[in-house]
């Protein structure tokens, strides 16, 4: 929002004073509301032992650990299919008989959850563990959005696997699986 808020009033010299003056305010609420998140995810011991091993996956910092946890300990997801199903991030087919269609995302889940996890796609494609795979999404076609989306159902179906085992994140694990 911080960027939409610069590009669309970036021409607009007369508010240029205020616009520099909001948008510090804006930045001082974000970094409250981190604070608070950081602060209710390190209230409880093993509340603060589960995301310090979600925060071992690159990619999933404070708020998308905290995310992950309010998902996990809510809703008991039998497998990883029907929690990535519950985010909305599963490809939906429209073919009709020999026809091969686009796959679009079902969208059904939260779009906040959905945002989430683009988010800590993105990050993670910044990593030098998931830069790879991110390159390697781009090379085949895809658009630098899909790709992002991509890495976000990647990064949860690592964090439920992490949640389901209590384990924190193996490089060479992934690696191997990936592999």
């Amino acid at each position: 929002q911080r960027a939409a808020l610069q590009q669309s009033l970036r021409d607009v010299a007369l508010i240029a004073p205020q616009l520099k003056a909001l948008i510090t305010q804006f930045n001082q609420v974000i970094a409250t509301i981190d604070e608070h998140i950081a602060q209710q995810a390190q209230s409880e011991p093993a509340l603060a032992a589960e995301a310090q091993r979600l925060q071992t996956i690159p990619g999933v910092g404070v708020q998308g650990a905290t995310m992950l946890l309010c998902l996990f300990r809510r809703i008991e997801f039998k497998n990883i299919g029907a929690l990535i199903a519950f985010t909305g991030l599963d490809p939906r087919p429209m073919d009709s008989g020999q026809k091969r269609g686009l796959r679009r995302l079902s969208k059904r889940g939260a779009p906040w959850l959905r945002r989430q996890l683009y988010m800590m796609g993105f990050s993670a494609s910044r990593s030098k563990v998931f830069q790879s795979r991110y390159e390697a999404l781009r090379a085949h076609g895809l658009s630098s959005t899909a790709a992002f989306v991509i890495l976000g159902r990647k990064l949860l179906s690592i964090a439920f696997a992490l949640w389901r085992s209590q384990k924190p994140f193996d490089l060479n694990r992934f690696l191997l699986k990936k592999a």
